[in-house]
């Protein structure tokens, strides 16, 4: 073939160019900055500003039923495209190299957040709206056939008058039935098997009394009707205080079950979350958002880290990525680690086997307390009853009243609400707890341990002073430091590089470099002589003075300086100062802490002079200084044995060893960490995050006690205090509604406001 007819690669790219729909520059579809489907065709933009300025002609509105080419949804046959060549992996790139003359058939499908401002969005319809729409209106029915029943009360008594409210005591009965039919929710249907159950043997025990003809047909009506009406009326206060939360709930899920592009070899295909599997790789455009946790190997961006963080934060090779973060620039190519309902975001809001509010311990003792309280609650009334009246009716009412106060109060939705609020604020804010064991956990610590490098510290020291003794000059101490530390992964060598490298210094060429953690490092110099880099500590043991340098190190160290000392020989030749910045938020983690009551302790291998320093400075009193990285575990484990509830702050792997030993282990995030599930994670930086799941975890288990309390107590109160003082037991179950309604009302109104999750998860796609 001739050279002429072959295609070059120029021409071959230029024909694989298209206009921009915005100002119609010349764009790579395969790098374009923004893409949106419209009207069934694909629009290549430059940048962002011609994407948000975009619209479309009046002709070219999509009409109300838009005609599609295929019937199948893209959901259902994905699209094949063409891997970008920077996110294949070398292996493909050398076994493959497709011709750039080659045009994709199709590009990478936009998200549905990438749609244009143009088109008006389709109203977004709740499922559990219309379930919430229905149950309340029966129940509603329900409790205005108990107030009929009530209200008959004035008027003349009559057969007429007895027989229309028997009827509408069943009526509501019947009413209260059918709620059960329309939620989905177990604690729901168990809540309305009990009221249902206590009135329907209420209404039964009516129906024996009328078949009997005795004269306490209307002490039961009255009852009934007031069991209906408090039943009732709690069903439809929770499921008030439940609606925003699902609402949230279910915004969060379809925020999180976009369609997402599996890598096939080299081919691209468009699928839904449903088939999605862990340990395969997908491909996340800007503009499109990431459905599940994921860890990046190849492509860099720009992030918003959680489907509602407002900060964006640089992502590359090895970084975690939590699904529902959002791509705001750039490409990553990335292996799923977790996806459905084992996502972080799903764990403790949607998955039924470990939902918070379900399955928290709070909500177990809630649930246990009701059901063995109960019984002795009925016991306990039916031995008061027994000395004011005989009558086997009241003591069948007596009954039905003590089993509805802790049955029917609803105290594990009650807590169940708090929690489940709890954790929707905190994965507002980020934070992340691994389940609803943890967060129980979260919520009983005492104290909470910062291993201070890279939490309260910044974790990048810089090189403050360079001081001698002897005959070496500054370069030359810090060129021995330098060789020294070359090649070890630790924030101080990565600053005495910087050092060098700022100065123009080499390092010197050591020989048998032995690094023992926490301490320093000895080697060989390269003049032959002994060389030790590190701590006091380390050069004592080597047999090293220090004591002419002890003045000068202890006044770096209250200045909160780190202080390597170098010796040469056997003698101390220089001593270095470090200075590492207080990290953005520290002291506002501190305080959130001593605002919640709980202890802050600084874990450190630096100087007692230098701990102190930095404790000054943040208000931390209980200093843990001097502990080498390998004992931390133990130091964790002696604040254990006091009988504390210990959390430690870190990160994982620098920190792994602490962590681990902690009752409740908080993990800020760390490039390459393996994610070993720790208890809460963190997906910012800020370490006032990792302090607010501790304070927002214990503020919840306090208000859940809180309404356990209120509810459960005074229900127990109202139905003794009838029985002993002989007032009518009608009483009783409209007091034990007051009671539940105090409980949730009063708890409620400070609670943390976690936002309209809903209007922003749906509106998240429009910020750019």
């Amino acid at each position: 073939m001739s050279r002429s007819s072959e295609p070059t690669i120029e021409t071959a790219a230029a024909r694989a160019r298209t206009p921009c729909s915005g100002c119609g520059v010349s764009v790579d579809p395969l790098r374009a900055a923004r893409v949106r489907l419209i009207s069934d065709r694909f629009h290549y933009f430059c940048s962002a500003d011609c994407a948000d300025d975009f619209s479309l002609p009046d002709d070219d509105m999509p009409e109300s039923e838009p005609r599609r080419s295929t019937p199948t949804s893209d959901a259902a046959a994905p699209v094949q495209l063409r891997t970008p060549s920077f996110l294949r992996t070398p292996q493909a790139r050398e076994s493959t190299r497709p011709p750039f003359a080659e045009t994709p058939s199709h590009t990478p499908t936009p998200s549905p957040s990438a749609a244009p401002a143009g088109p008006a969005k389709k109203p977004i319809t709740h499922p559990t709206a219309n379930v919430v729409g229905k149950s309340e209106r029966w129940l509603i029915t329900a409790q205005a056939c108990g107030w009929i029943a009530i209200g008959l009360l004035l008027a003349e008594e009559s057969t007429l008058l007895q027989s229309v409210r028997v009827a509408a005591l069943l009526l509501g009965t019947l009413c209260y039935a059918v709620v059960g039919l329309f939620v989905e929710r177990s604690s729901e249907r168990r809540f309305a098997a009990v009221g249902v159950a206590l009135c329907t043997l209420t209404s039964a025990l009516l129906g024996g009394l009328l078949l009997a003809q005795r004269t306490e047909v209307s002490t039961v009506i009255n009852f009934g009707a007031t069991l209906l009406v408090a039943s009732t009326g709690g069903a439809l206060l929770l499921q008030r205080l439940f609606q925003p939360i699902d609402e949230q709930r279910q915004a969060l899920r379809r925020w999180l079950s976009q369609p997402t592009t599996r890598v096939v070899g080299d081919q691209l295909e468009r699928v839904p979350l449903e088939q999605l599997r862990p340990g395969e790789e997908i491909v996340v455009h800007a503009g499109e958002t990431v459905v599940a946790d994921v860890t990046v190997v190849a492509g860099k961006a720009e992030v918003l880290p959680w489907f509602n963080a407002t900060a964006v934060h640089s992502v590359g090779p090895e970084h975690f990525v939590y699904a529902g973060s959002k791509l705001m620039s750039g490409q990553i190519r990335a292996t799923v680690r977790w996806t459905g309902l084992d996502r972080h975001w799903e764990r403790l809001t949607n998955d039924p086997m470990r939902r918070a509010d379900l399955h928290s311990p709070l909500t177990a003792l809630a649930r246990k307390l009701a059901l063995r309280g109960a019984p002795l609650l009925a016991f306990m009334a039916w031995l008061a009853g027994s000395s004011v009246s005989s009558t086997w009716v009241t003591h069948a009412l007596v009954t039905l009243a003590s089993l509805a106060a802790l049955l029917g109060a609803g105290l594990d939705r009650l807590v169940g609400q708090h929690i489940h609020k709890a954790v929707l604020i905190a994965l507002d804010r980020g934070i992340v707890f691994r389940s609803a064991a943890a967060f129980d956990a979260a919520g009983r610590v005492s104290t909470a341990v910062f291993c201070a490098r890279g939490t309260l510290l910044l974790g990048e020291p810089e090189l403050s002073s360079v001081e001698v003794s002897g005959k070496l000059t500054e370069d030359e101490v810090l060129a021995l430091a330098a060789g020294a530390e070359q090649g070890q992964q630790s924030p101080l060598s990565i600053a005495l590089m910087r050092a060098i490298r700022a100065r123009g210094v080499a390092p010197d060429a050591v020989r048998s470099p032995q690094s023992d953690a926490g301490l320093g490092v000895t080697a060989i110099a390269s003049n032959g002589k002994a060389l030790v880099v590190g701590s006091r500590g380390l050069l004592l043991r080597e047999r090293v003075s220090v004591a002419r340098a002890e003045a000068r190190i202890t006044e770096l160290e209250a200045l909160g300086r780190t202080v390597v000392l170098v010796a040469l020989g056997g003698h101390l030749v220089g001593l270095l100062g470090l200075q590492d910045g207080l990290r953005a938020g520290a002291r506002a983690a501190v305080q959130h802490l001593l605002d919640a009551n709980i202890e802050p302790v600084l874990l450190t291998g630096e100087a007692r002079k230098s701990g102190e320093a930095l404790g000054r400075t943040i208000d931390i009193e209980h200093l843990r200084p001097e502990v080498l990285p390998l004992e931390r575990g133990r130091e964790v484990e002696r604040l254990k044995s006091g009988g504390a509830q210990v959390a430690v702050i870190g990160r994982s792997p620098t920190d792994e060893i602490a962590l681990s030993a902690a009752s409740v282990s908080i993990a800020l995030p760390s490039v390459g960490t393996p994610n070993l599930d720790h208890d809460v994670e963190i997906a910012t930086n800020e370490v006032q995050r990792a302090a607010l799941a501790l304070s927002l975890a214990r503020q919840c288990r306090t208000k859940a006690l809180y309404s356990i309390g209120i509810a459960a107590g005074g229900s127990v109160a109202t139905v003794l205090a009838t029985v002993a003082i002989s007032a009518p037991i009608a009483f009783a179950p409209l007091g034990c509604l007051l009671f539940v309604m105090i409980a949730a009302v009063g708890t409620n109104s400070q609670s943390g406001d976690a936002g309209s999750l809903v209007t922003r998860a749906d509106d998240a796609g429009d910020r750019a």
